[in-house]
Parts: C-alpha cells; structure tokens; sequence
C-alpha cells in the first residue's frame, strides 16, 4: 500500500534497509554491485550507491526508456523504449557521456500480426537477448446464398 522504493537486506538476514526515498523505482544493478539504476517520481534517471552517498543523474536516458540491463563495461546501459516500436529497438546508452544509439533491432521474418514486439532481458555481454511478441491472426469466412 506504499510507493516503491528501493531497500538493501543482508541474505542471512536482518531488517531492511531503505535506499532511496518513496516513489522511486528501481531497474538494474550495476556490474560491480555498488549501485543501482533508478527513476524517480518526475521520470528522472539516477545512478543511486548502494551504501550511501551522493546519488548522479544518468545522462541519455528518456522518460519513455526502461533499462533492460547494464552493459558488463559498467558505462552502458542497454534500453528499451515504453511504447511500440516496430520493429522493436534496443539502446545502448553511455550514462557518462549520453551518447545513445540503436544497438539491435527485432522483428519476426513473418510480421503478419504483429502487434509488438518487447526486448525483455540481456546478457551483460549483449550475447544473449529475450524478447517476447504478440501476434494476433483471424480468419475470414465468407458465407454465400444464406437466408
């Protein structure tokens, strides 16, 4: 019954702790595990450590993007837009620099139905992609001479 927000438990177990304030939601970590890549209330992007400190805006993110996963080079941010795209797009984004580029695009060899197309995970290396779509086919009947 409450905003999201980001907390840290230890596994062997102990009270939570919370990271950022309510209202900000949590996408990927970063590879070395210190930080995590959130959006807070006003479609902002940050770059939030984990064990304190001064949290940094990310730069090239859109308020329309949703993080996919962090690149194993700690400074890329693989991305995928919220609305549909056909064929579908993924981002890569330098969060130092904004520098933003099509990195892949998806789309099935038959796209009869296609409704959309939605990247949902990435290896760290970008070797590996899930991707899910929607395909909707209908058939038409034509009936003659009824009465």
């Amino acid at each position: 019954g409450r905003p999201p927000r980001v907390f840290v438990q230890d596994l062997v177990g102990g009270p939570a702790r919370p990271v950022t304030q309510e209202g900000v939601e949590a996408f990927v970590l970063s590879p070395d595990g210190k930080s995590v890549l959130v959006r807070t209330q006003h479609a902002e992007f940050l770059r939030v450590p984990l064990e304190g400190g001064v949290s940094r805006a990310v730069r090239g993110l859109e308020p329309s993007d949703w993080p996919i996963q962090w690149a194993s080079d700690g400074r890329n941010v693989f991305v995928r837009r919220m609305v549909i795209e056909l064929p579908a797009r993924v981002y890569r984004v330098d969060i130092e620099t904004g520098h933003r580029q099509v990195w892949k695009e998806f789309m099935p060899a038959d796209p009869a139905g296609i409704g959309s197309i939605e990247p949902f995970a990435i290896s760290p290396d970008g070797g590996t992609i899930i991707f899910f779509y929607g395909r909707i086919l209908d058939e038409l009947y034509l009936a003659e001479g009824m009465k």
